[in-house]
């Protein structure tokens, strides 16, 4: 989730933590948490529920920009954080303004920061004068609670007991999950290959399914089984297909209930919403009717929607739909406002009869007043201009708009004022003039009463009226948000399904085995491919062969070395693992077309591949490297998977074979499951001497099978014939097979492969000689096979 921006941490069980004595012991690990996520991009928000075990392993995974934590939580301090170098890890401190402090550190350490946010907003659906607005202060907060029990970064031997796995940042940019390397951009990436969600909903919960999928096997056999369900399920399939199609139409169910909740919502807002309710409405019987959905919730949204229908009045946009009812807010050039059905509320009914009954009394009193007066004027078409009433004073008591004193007027065209009757003038008063004097302002007694009803009697409609829309919306975000969240989240579960089920479709996946927690953990790929590489061969008109991966990996032989020769493979063997790894943690199918492919639960996939030096930091490349494999050596376990590329490769052969050794050795006597690919083709003669032989029995040695081949004779002759005297580059080239077979490689084959860049031959002549160089000496060494 490299977009999210806040995160609002909800902690039911902590009523006051401020309060809490050293005395008092810790929260349960497993007491929940509920995190209010938003992207910074689109400011759209979702939801993510985690317990205390797993709270800071999802924070990492989040990566938020900023928390948000209620203030009473917090007391009376301001918090900051410190940010490091490696997914974002958390640590603060307490600013305190008394001596009242947890921490032990000097206030001078610190330098508060607020965050500036529009104070009048609100973010996740949660008013922002209820926060704090802090960047990570929550791993102080933590301390705090656990009076200095800090949860820990590195997770123990055994999965935690939360419900989320971790893929850190790096190992997102590493396998290019959302981003390529080079390009920085989607295309190309694994999103690029899963996502063929129809609903912003479904995207979202796709993408953070990526970054934090199921840690749990019950969660990801229960997603897979629905998704396999729905797959062989014709008709649920189409009802489905169907209703997320439809919903593409109108506005995201999350961003219409944070409207809601926001105290901002319009009336095409709620007018969407009650088509989300009614069309759900009509196909909840078929989905609940469905295998795929047996053991999901289905929540009844009947009460809800019966109270959008009764409440509200959608005359304003049913008047200007086409006849396909297709709508969306943006089409609507001024929001009409959020108006009550007449026969939403008793009382309201009365008061809006009220009203009726004073604009039939306005009708006869000015049709009787024209009478009266023997206005002549109507034969020429003038008439009486009547005016409504206006408010002269307020009283002692704005709000009391009984106390109001009104004054309403009719103004008579000069010219005609001389004829009216006698009579009649002693029954008005003459109050001024309008228009230059071209009209006499009259106040006419019975006009004044009846305006002087209308407009109170509508200031306490409407406040009645806005009362009651009040007290609707309040109903929907107390009482029915969670059946509506619920909804929103069986939409993007939906969507999220039906994009897997397109993907295994179009591309051959399939479903993983995920052994029990209680099983022998074995990885094993069969006819495994980059997700990618067959997208692309499925697409192209040149179709280009994928060579399938098969690799196995368990708790007896955690550990697999891979060589062989440059642009073989080597690196596409590792993001294939950590994607497979990735796709079945999420409950997706896999990219391997041979059944049973088995992957088990990880706690988190690290991954280490190239690096580039930071000159504003003093650190080089090989500082670097070293510093990202010192954070996986802190926090991988026995559960987690570890993929590096070329390891020690930024420094010299003796010192990286040294260090890719030792590592080898260090994640071997852990029992992680690693893959390590490296140039360093001495390793398996060096771990054989430096293992004992029980642990060297543990190691899996692969290669990617190539072979030196003859160029083309024709080919050859004419090079031979151009280079001339004193330049000779050997006439054979790499046949690169792509498969895995056993054993360490002989060779890289560099400069072979170099030959195909179009580098000056004159040149690679020299570097084939100064090799022949280096093999001889070599050889020449004492000791040497």
């Amino acid at each position: 989730m490299s977009t999210v921006s806040l995160a609002a941490i909800y902690i039911p069980a902590l009523h006051s933590p401020s309060t809490a004595l050293p005395s008092h012991p810790p929260l349960p690990l497993d007491t929940p948490i509920y995190i209010t996520i938003t992207d910074r991009l689109t400011f759209n928000t979702d939801q993510v529920t985690t317990t205390l075990a797993d709270f800071t392993r999802t924070l990492q995974g989040l990566c938020p920009s900023e928390i948000i934590v209620p203030p009473h939580y917090l007391s009376a301090p301001t918090v900051v954080a410190q940010h490091s170098g490696y997914g974002q890890a958390l640590f603060s401190s307490f600013i305190p303004d008394s001596d009242q402090c947890i921490t032990q550190r000097p206030v001078a350490d610190f330098v508060s920061r607020v965050h500036p946010c529009d104070r009048n907003g609100t973010v996740g659906g949660i008013q922002s004068d209820e926060f704090q607005i802090t960047r990570h202060a929550i791993m102080e907060y933590l301390d705090y609670v656990h009076v200095g029990s800090r949860v820990p970064d590195v997770a123990p031997s055994k999965l935690l007991d939360g419900k989320h796995a971790i893929v850190p940042r790096p190992t997102a940019a590493h396998l290019e999950l959302f981003r390529t390397a080079r390009r920085r951009s989607e295309v190309g990436t694994v999103i690029s290959f899963m996502d063929e969600t129809h609903l912003r909903a479904g995207r979202q919960v796709l993408r953070r399914a990526m970054v934090l999928p199921y840690l749990r096997v019950n969660d990801i056999e229960a997603r897979a089984s629905r998704v396999e369900l729905l797959k062989n399920d014709e008709k649920a399939f189409e009802v489905a297909t169907g209703w997320v199609q439809h919903l593409m139409r109108w506005a995201d169910l999350e961003s219409i209930i944070n409207q809601i909740t926001s105290d901002a919502a319009t009336l095409p807002a709620l007018y969407a919403l009650r088509h989300h309710l009614s069309t759900y409405n009509r196909i909840r019987p078929k989905l609940a009717a469905a295998p795929a959905f047996q053991h999901y919730d289905i929540p009844d949204i009947s009460s809800t929607l019966a109270l959008v229908n009764r409440t509200f009045d959608f005359t304003a946009i049913e008047q200007g739909l086409d006849s396909d009812d297709s709508f969306t807010e943006q089409e609507i050039d001024i929001v009409p406002p959020i108006v009550l059905r007449k026969d939403s509320d008793p009382t309201y009914v009365a008061h809006v009869d009220v009203g009726k009954k004073l604009l039939k009394k306005v009708k006869q009193i000015q049709e009787q007043f024209t009478r009266d007066i023997e206005y002549e004027g109507a034969k020429e078409g003038r008439k009486p201009y009547f005016r409504n009433a206006a408010v002269v004073s307020h009283g002692q008591d704005k709000a009391d708009v009984m106390g109001f004193e009104t004054r309403a007027v009719i103004d008579i065209p000069a010219t005609d004022w001389q004829r009216v009757p006698e009579s009649m003038k002693s029954q008005l008063t003459v109050v001024g003039t309008a228009l230059g004097d071209r009209l006499i302002s009259v106040l006419y007694e019975p006009w004044s009463r009846v305006q002087d009803h209308i407009l109170k009697q509508r200031r306490i409609t409407r406040k009645l009226e806005k009362d009651l829309i009040r007290a609707a919306l309040d109903d929907l975000a107390q009482v029915h948000a969670p059946i509506l969240h619920s909804l929103a989240a069986l939409i993007a579960e939906v969507d999220l399904m039906l994009s897997i089920i397109s993907v295994a479709d179009k591309y051959s996946c399939t479903r993983a085995v995920v052994p029990p927690s209680s099983a022998k953990r074995v990885l094993r790929i069969q006819s495994g491919f980059h997700p990618i590489l067959y997208k692309v061969e499925s697409i192209s008109d040149v179709p280009r062969r994928v060579v399938p991966v098969d690799l196995e990996l368990s708790e007896d032989r955690p550990l697999c070395i891979l060589t062989g020769a440059n642009m073989s493979g080597k690196s596409t063997v590792l993001r294939t693992v950590g994607v497979t790894a990735i796709m079945s943690q999420l409950g997706s199918f896999v990219p391997a077309k041979t059944y049973p492919t088995s992957v088990p639960v990880f706690d988190s996939v690290f991954t280490r591949f190239g690096a580039v030096d930071d000159l504003s930091r003093g650190l080089s490349t090989f500082h670097i490297e070293v510093m990202e494999l010192g954070e996986i050596l802190r926090k991988a376990t026995p559960n987690s998977l570890v993929l590096i590329d070329e390891l020690g490769r930024s420094t010299s052969i003796e010192d990286g074979t040294a260090l890719a050794c030792a590592i080898a050795r260090e994640l071997l006597n852990r029992k992680t499951m690693t893959l390590i690919t490296t140039h360093f083709l001495d390793m398996q003669r060096i771990l054989r001497k430096h293992l004992t032989p029980d642990e060297f029995e543990r190691i899996v040695f692969l290669q990617t099978e190539s072979e030196l081949v003859d160029d083309d004779p024709v080919e050859a002759a004419r090079n031979k014939a151009r280079d001339g005297d004193g330049i000779y580059v050997p006439p054979v080239h790499v046949e690169q097979r792509y498969k895995l077979i056993p054993g360490m490689a002989k060779a890289s084959h560099g400069l072979e492969v170099a030959k195909t860049a179009d580098l000056p031959r004159c040149m690679l002549s020299d570097a084939f000689k100064v090799r022949e160089l280096i093999e001889a000496r070599e050889a020449r060494r004492p000791g040497q096979a």
